[in-house]
């Protein structure tokens, strides 16, 4: 008698212990950049404004020969076709994540020469503040 009271009280235990998760909590990993510059050919450089990154992703200090602007901890856009989507204007404060899994991007851009910094990286999750 006691082995049958046992085992429905270990499947109730199981069933209920598997039934019930928690919600992941998640970790914002969301930066806020602005947009410094844009190029005729979908060449975008963003500027971090506040958010965590590691050194290797931006450029700490770069010069936009184009007019002799220089920018700190800027980058740009790998992403260009996806990211016009978002329609930001040069000036743009938006917020943004990191895409490290990003797929190439396969679409038509022009080959026009515009300055951008040497470290490249795919956003997702772009959102306009202002």
């Amino acid at each position: 008698m006691t082995r049958t009271i046992r085992l429905p009280f270990f499947f109730l235990t199981l069933l209920i212990g598997t039934g019930f998760q928690c919600k992941p909590t998640r970790i914002s990993s969301s930066l806020t950049g602005k947009l410094v510059a844009v190029g005729p050919c979908s060449q975008y450089v963003v500027q971090v404004i506040e958010g965590s990154y590691t050194p290797g992703q931006v450029d700490t200090l770069w010069k936009n020969t184009a007019n002799d602007s220089v920018l700190h901890n800027v980058f740009a856009v790998s992403n260009p076709c996806t990211f016009a989507l978002n329609g930001l204007e040069q000036g743009a404060i938006f917020s943004f994540e990191w895409d490290p899994k990003a797929p190439a991007e396969l679409c038509a851009t022009c080959m026009v020469f515009y300055p951008t910094p040497s470290k490249y990286n795919t956003l997702q999750h772009v959102r306009r503040i202002k």
